[in-house]
């Protein structure tokens, strides 16, 4: 497994990762593991939103030229 160096950590960084490490029982290399897999499950998270809602988005821009009122749409995203 491949190993990370953090240079120049600002003091109040590092003990506030030594406070969280501590508090979950985990070594502070292992908080740091932690921290990045949370992080990197929320963009994956937010990137899953952000198309769901362009999919919506072109759904609706596509049935709103023939009249559909929102009212239908919303039925219909409803029923899927």
């Amino acid at each position: 497994m491949p190993d990370i160096l953090i240079r120049n950590m600002p003091q109040y960084v590092y003990d506030e990762l030594k406070k969280r490490a501590a508090r979950d029982r985990r070594s502070v290399p292992a908080e740091n593991v932690h921290l990045l897999e949370q992080l990197f499950a929320q963009d994956a998270a937010r990137e899953q939103h952000r198309q769901a809602m362009q999919s919506i988005i072109e759904r609706a821009q596509e049935k709103t030229p023939t009249g559909v009122d929102s009212l239908t749409l919303l039925r219909e995203d409803r029923d899927r």
